[in-house]
């Protein structure tokens, strides 16, 4: 029998140790821009598969986007992860080009 957790909990009972609401909580992610579908769709895979800070993601991000920068927001007393993930280092309109070709 498995117990569900809420990611509001502090105290996880499947291993028995003390971890934050952002430990155990998948982050959004803001992608810019929001119409690259390659970009979007390997942040995605990136923290599915594991990655769990946002350092990580921008390694991860960085073989493919060498611009890529993912910024996690901090506001104190909030309740959800927040990570700003811009694929050319900061924010950019949608419909332009990526840095390198997505034919790589």
């Amino acid at each position: 029998m498995s117990t569900k957790c809420s990611p509001w909990d502090s105290t996880s009972s499947q291993t028995g140790t003390r971890d934050t609401m952002r430990e155990v909580m998948r982050p959004t992610l803001v992608i810019n821009p929001v119409d690259d579908r390659s970009f979007s769709a390997l942040a995605d895979a990136a923290v599915d598969g594991g990655v769990s800070t946002a350092e990580g993601l921008q390694a991860v991000l960085r073989d493919r986007y060498p611009r890529a920068v993912v910024r996690a927001r901090s506001l104190t007393g909030e309740r959800i992860l927040i990570w700003y993930v811009y694929r050319e280092g900061r924010w950019i309109r949608s419909g332009r080009r990526p840095s390198i070709s997505d034919e790589v």
